[in-house]
């Protein structure tokens, strides 16, 4: 089984994509897009993207991932706050839900929800906390 990349040109903010690059937040901080695990590593981010579009740096596209990471999740308040120890750090749960206050299935609830938030198109529609209540609502079947 391979591991799971994904380059520059593969960037859909799918729910799985953002985990991946969550996981993978302090190497594109540091501007190093992960290596592809099957061939050599090389990704071409340097050709450019369209009409108008000119190349970038490698350093410059994981730092603009990097950010946009940031820019999301700092939409999320609090809950923004829990994913990257949990998933950069690897916090237990159990750890996070001392920190907070609250049960490690809550964290679990709260983790999930900002990552279904910051997946897909942005700018949302609705704030991160209209997004977490009308989850609420389906959940109890309001």
């Amino acid at each position: 089984m391979t591991e799971e990349w994904y380059g520059p040109q593969d960037i859909t903010f799918s729910r799985a994509q953002m985990l991946y690059f969550i996981k993978n937040w302090t190497s594109l901080y540091d501007g190093i897009w992960p290596l592809d695990p099957v061939g050599s590593g090389y990704i071409d981010v340097l050709r450019r993207r369209g009409k108008g579009n000119p190349a970038k740096s490698p350093f410059a596209i994981a730092c603009e991932m990097a950010s946009e990471i940031d820019i999301r999740l700092n939409k999320c308040g609090f809950d923004g706050m829990l994913v990257k120890p949990h998933y950069c750090l690897n916090e237990s749960m159990e750890r996070l839900a001392k920190f907070a206050h609250c049960s490690p299935e809550r964290i679990k609830q709260k983790i999930n929800d900002v990552l279904d938030y910051v997946s897909g198109e942005w700018p949302k529609r609705r704030s991160y906390k209209e997004f977490v209540d009308h989850r609420k609502n389906i959940r109890v079947g309001t």
